[in-house]
């Protein structure tokens, strides 16, 4: 284990002298350890030169490579054999819209783990500001909301796990041109304004992305406001659209009379990940809270859709479930602004 850290110290400084004073060894040392791990492994792991940066043969970066799985694995194995992790408080970050099906769990898991302080924070913002809460340590699980798109920027710092997709859908009133018509092109689509959230939204981003994807990026805007009963009812009373979280069909279009388009393309799905902290990775109790919170949205969200299709499949009316809300409060006991289930 000693001679594979040094390995990757070695590695990460570029240098066997600055390796050397990063252990406070001296530079004789840490080759003698360099050495011996090549006589065990009976390759050479550095291509030998002078006066220039330690070169890793095709053998060393084999070896550098199982080297970090190696000693992630041991990291592993005494965070799981300690009886209980010195971590006492876990903080979760959850966005508004994806907190509607977890809050109740969160709940179970305060019963489930009753030793540990378990703080929930229901975070409007946007993804790229959620991981980087997550990698400095405000947070140490997330769920959010992400453009399926989106390139994770805290690679090696925080673990993206993608848990499902959110589907977008297209949604008009009644009266639209273009209710009932089957496949709707995006080039029909281009011809009317979108009713849509500001561009500070959090949400916004994800929707503009999957639009621009579809080559809708250019459509005019009807309404731009975070108020989601002022989106509703603008859609309502012209012929602008509005583009949502397909599951806000199961309630909110219902009692707004809005109908969701059938369109002759794919909308790119906006994906709810799981992001964890690299050192809560190493929280065996932690870890396995996070899969169970993963693990419930995506059997809640699986069974909606479900019923959801069996319902259209049927025709059967399709009924907000009892004390249902497509919204989630900034804090636990109160709701938030109206625009959480509008992307």
């Amino acid at each position: 284990m000693r001679q594979l850290e040094i390995l990757l110290l070695v590695i990460e400084h570029s240098s066997f002298r600055k390796a050397a004073a990063a252990l406070g060894l001296s530079p004789v040392a840490v080759g003698e350890h360099i050495r011996a791990l090549e006589d065990r492994l009976r390759v050479s792991l550095f291509h030998r030169r002078r006066g220039g940066s330690p070169l890793l043969t095709p053998a060393g970066e084999l070896a550098a490579e199982r080297a970090r799985a190696v000693i992630a694995a041991v990291n592993h194995l005494e965070a799981d054999l300690l009886p209980l992790s010195t971590k006492s408080h876990w903080r979760i970050g959850l966005a508004p819209y994806v907190s509607r099906n977890l809050l109740g769990r969160v709940a179970e898991l305060r019963k489930r783990y009753s030793d540990r302080t378990i703080t929930t924070d229901i975070c409007d913002r946007e993804s790229g500001a959620i991981t980087a809460m997550v990698a400095s340590g405000e947070f140490d699980i997330a769920i959010t909301i992400t453009d399926s798109a989106d390139v994770e920027s805290h690679e090696g710092v925080v673990r993206k796990d993608i848990i499902i997709d959110e589907p977008l859908a297209v949604f008009v009133s009644q009266s639209h041109p273009l209710a009932g018509r089957r496949g709707v092109t995006a080039a029909d689509l281009a011809h009317f304004s979108n009713a849509t959230l500001t561009i500070a939204h959090p949400l916004r981003h994800v929707t503009d992305a999957s639009l621009k994807a579809c080559e809708l990026g250019d459509v005019r805007h009807a309404v731009e406001t975070d108020d989601y009963s002022e989106i509703l009812a603008s859609v309502s009373r012209s012929h602008s659209f509005a583009c949502m979280f397909a599951e806000s069909g199961r309630a909110d279009t219902i009692a707004h009379r809005l109908i969701m388009l059938d369109l002759a393309f794919a909308l790119p799905a906006p994906q709810v990940v799981m992001l964890i902290n690299e050192t809560s990775v190493f929280d065996r109790q932690l870890r396995l809270a996070a899969e169970y919170l993963a693990n419930h949205y995506r059997s809640e969200a699986g069974t909606q859709r479900r019923s959801k299709s069996l319902a259209a499949r049927d025709g059967l009316p399709r009924r907000p479930e009892s004390g249902a809300s497509l919204f989630a409060g900034r804090s636990e006991q109160a709701p938030p602004p109206a625009s959480g289930g509008l992307c």
